[in-house]
């Protein structure tokens, strides 16, 4: 983003605005970026090989170090046969013309077949605000005879050459490109202005200057025992080795643990107030009597002065592992009538929650196995044709499996302030889940029926000596057998696409209720009197 005044002129003035805050018109970019590519790449040496940031790093320096040299300014040939015949007569005491010569001192860098000057030249300021002139303070002169060590001061004095009689060597800066150059190395660098190219180029320089001084690649000086186990190496004598506090020392021992013991709080709420040989199921069973609408919300649910948990009937118990019995086995018509009376007991007074230990699921599995048995005694009356791939549930049950989830999202919608609850947001996930494996099982299946019917089909058993007749048979097969896979392909396609369609309709109307409940509540409440 460059200035539009400047839009027409040939060159870019250096130090001008570029249009970016605190950025400024490069005076040399072209031999910047070359120095910086060409030093960062003899860095990028010291990495190994197989470093990927090493590979990374070498193959965009080297892509735009290319396109930074096949930009040449006008007149740069002859500049630079001037500038090495001037390198190469004062390469011993080579210096950056200025009015100053402290500080101006300049260095020529070989990178490859290429040679930089690099230094800073001093622009010419204000004496009155300079606050050292350069020259040192040397101190008042000795008086009387002085030792021969005292001396090597008036030898230095002597045999050095004044500051004002210095050569001075008059340097001439590379030649410029023009604005078009310039926007056209931008364009194909694609990392913005020059300069921005600049400052990366000089920040990866620095980052490899610092990779290569503390050499992140070589290992750790000290490294863990392969199959170090810490709680373990603790010596067996050791005294309270896990630094307890003298508080939970005298619980461990009132609990009947050593100080070697991890704390049970973290895996037992309430410690020590809870026995840790209390039983866990029995702690479980109670909490999920619990209302659903209100678990996991301390607030909304109900105190009472004394708690109570109460086991479930025995019915239900029986009736609940009956019904996980008979689905492994396949039993699916007693599952189906187990399953029924356990909906019709009361344990607490109030009807089953299908919600409480995944008698929803329970409820969709029984649905869509519905009919398995008949099946599978098919399959066994056909037991020398070719058998096909396996499947869980049956095709014709989903219309069912979608009521049921239907009706479980209407009576159970989702409420965000009560995330942990099982809700319309499960049943979608579970419902979605069921028509993606059908989808994608019928397809599988639809495909083997289509390849033992095309090798059941009719064919010719003798063509005589015409192999042409054969070769055409073969491949029309071949070729409807294509065409049929392709509608399969097509048919399930759509039905996938058509469930993406809903899960994404689903998702945005969770985000919208979400936005609508919290934008009621930021509505401010006003009371209106007359």
């Amino acid at each position: 983003m460059r200035p539009t005044a400047r839009v027409f002129a040939r060159y870019l003035e250096a130090g001008t605005p570029t249009g970016l805050t605190g950025l400024w018109t490069h005076a040399t970019p072209r031999s910047t970026l070359l120095y910086l590519y060409g030093t960062t790449l003899s860095k990028l040496q010291s990495i190994p090989e197989t470093s990927m940031y090493r590979q990374s790093v070498e193959a965009v320096t080297k892509q735009r170090m290319s396109l930074v040299e096949q930009m040449i300014p006008p007149g740069y040939n002859e500049w630079a046969v001037r500038a090495k015949e001037l390198v190469s007569k004062n390469s011993s005491q080579f210096r950056v013309a200025s009015g100053r010569v402290d500080g101006s001192e300049a260095h020529t860098v070989k990178l490859g077949d290429k040679i930089f000057v690099v230094g800073r030249k001093h622009e010419a300021g204000d004496i009155r605000v300079e606050e050292w002139n350069g020259e040192e303070d040397e101190g008042p002169e000795y008086e009387g005879i002085r030792t021969q060590k005292e001396r090597e001061d008036q030898v230095t004095w002597a045999e050095r050459k004044p500051l004002e009689d210095h050569e001075k060597i008059e340097w001439e800066d590379e030649p410029q490109m023009t604005a078009d150059q310039v926007h056209e190395l931008e364009q194909k660098i694609g990392a913005g202005l020059i300069e921005e190219v600049i400052q990366v180029a000089e920040g990866e320089l620095k980052l490899v200057e610092t990779m290569e001084k503390t050499k992140v690649w070589e290992d750790l000086e000290e490294k863990p025992a392969p199959d170090a186990d810490f709680s373990s190496s603790l010596p067996q004598s050791s005294i309270n080795p896990l630094s307890h506090s003298p508080g939970v020392v005298a619980q461990f021992a009132i609990a009947g643990l050593s100080e070697k013991d991890e704390n049970p709080s973290q895996r037992i709420r309430d410690f020590p107030h809870r026995g840790i040989s209390s039983n866990e199921a029995f702690a479980i069973e109670a909490e999920s009597d619990e209302d659903p609408e209100t678990e996991g919300d301390e607030a909304a649910r109900p105190k009472s002065k004394k708690t109570t948990s109460r086991k479930r009937g025995g019915h239900f118990d029986v009736l609940l592992e009956s019904i996980h019995y008979f689905l492994d086995r396949g039993e699916i018509n007693k599952a189906s009538r187990a399953y029924g009376l356990i909906l019709q007991l009361r344990p607490s007074g109030l009807p089953v929650d299908t919600r409480h230990h995944d008698l929803w699921a329970i409820g969709a599995e029984i649905l869509m196995r519905e009919g398995e048995e008949s099946l599978q005694q098919d399959e066994k009356s056909h037991e020398n044709q070719p058998t096909s791939t396996k499947r869980w549930g049956r095709a014709a049950n989903m219309n069912k499996v979608k009521a049921y989830f239907d009706t479980l999202i209407q009576q159970h919608p989702y409420d965000y302030k009560t995330p942990k609850v099982v809700s319309a947001l499960d049943f979608w996930i579970a419902l979605f889940s069921c028509e993606i494996y059908n989808t994608h099982t019928e397809h599988v299946l639809a495909l083997d029926r289509l390849g033992n019917e095309i090798d059941k089909g009719p064919r010719r058993e003798s063509f005589g000596n015409d192999e042409s007749i054969a070769s055409d048979e073969t491949d029309s097969v071949e070729a409807r057998k294509l065409q049929k896979k392709d509608e399969l392909r097509v048919q399930a396609l759509s039905i996938m696409k058509d469930i993406t369609k809903r899960m994404d309709s689903r998702s945005f109307r969770l985000k919208k209720g979400r936005k609508q409940d919290e934008g009621n509540k930021r509505v401010p409440e006003t009371n209106w009197r007359e």
